[in-house]
């Protein structure tokens, strides 16, 4: 089943019709409390946002999880904080080192956790956040800060956020009209959405990414609409689409296979400095039962 709109023309979403949208509520549940603390820590403690992705969301179930290798510097102080939407009643977070030892950890019962670690070795870690207990599934998020990172104000962090949720919005009206439905990917293994900081002429890749069998969007949005954000989606070293508009929310539709990988690289070209704070994601269109 291919959508059948176009990207480039959708209209605002009224107030209440976001309302109805059940995966972005509580995406924007889990994303919004684990800002909150995010921003505490910087406020409090000096942490800043980390280099290269920096906060991901995922949909969990009960006692399952979801695990992302990261590398670490030796000596820099980084803490971790996780949290999931209402229906998350406990969320854990650890860190394994590349034997599988766990080196810190957050294990109480509590919908944040919070890890304040120095690494002694540089290396690859594996970050495991695990959904402990929830009635039902949960959408859980999470962030990696450092001491000296990147110190963008929590309202740049929540615009992008609103922004890219209001992008989505679009996307479900947009696919409602065509008898379908929308959700975030939230296959196995895969996060929701990903968020990092760009400074002036920067991109990121993100590799590993399956959008899974059907009709995919993957998309991307800054936090200010006067900010240029490029997308390229690769396929190994082929190009298989980008979107490099001049504009903050560059997105790409298309019929993915099964089981098939690709790269994400999202760019902050734009011409002034300074630091934006970038969101992408993949949204999984099916057709309504």
């Amino acid at each position: 089943m291919a959508l059948s709109f176009s990207l480039t023309t959708l209209a605002p979403v009224p107030a209440a019709a976001q309302e109805e949208w059940v995966p972005g509520k509580f995406m924007t549940q889990a994303i919004g409390e684990m800002l909150d603390a995010a921003d505490l820590l910087n406020r409090k403690i000096g942490y800043g946002y980390a280099d290269g992705a920096c906060m991901a969301g995922v949909l969990l179930y009960p006692k399952k999880t979801y695990a992302m290798n990261r590398r670490f510097e030796k000596g820099i102080e980084y803490a971790i904080v996780a949290g999931g939407d209402e229906d998350g009643s406990d969320v854990d977070v650890e860190i394994l080192d590349e034997q599988g030892n766990v080196v810190a950890k957050d294990d109480r019962e509590d919908r944040m956790a919070v890890i304040e670690w120095t690494p002694e070795t540089t290396g690859t870690y594996v970050i495991r956040v695990k959904l402990f207990d929830a009635e039902l599934e949960s959408f859980c998020a999470f962030a990696i800060l450092q001491k000296g990172g990147y110190a963008v104000p929590l309202k740049d962090a929540i615009e992008a956020a609103g922004k890219f949720f209001g992008d989505c919005q679009q996307i479900v009206a947009a696919a409602d009209k065509n008898d379908s439905t929308v959700g975030f990917l939230s296959t196995e293994g895969q996060a929701g959405i990903w968020g990092m900081v760009l400074p002036k002429g920067e991109s990121l890749t993100l590799s590993g990414v399956v959008p899974g069998a059907g009709t995919g969007v993957i998309l991307g949005r800054g936090n200010r609409d006067d900010i240029d954000v490029d997308l390229h989606v690769l396929q190994g070293e082929r190009e298989i689409g980008r979107d490099i508009e001049e504009d903050s929310f560059p997105r790409f539709v298309s019929e993915f296979k099964d089981g098939a990988q690709f790269s994400v690289k999202l760019q902050n070209v734009d011409e002034a400095d300074g630091e934006t704070f970038v969101i992408g994601g993949v949204l999984r269109v099916f057709a309504k039962e």
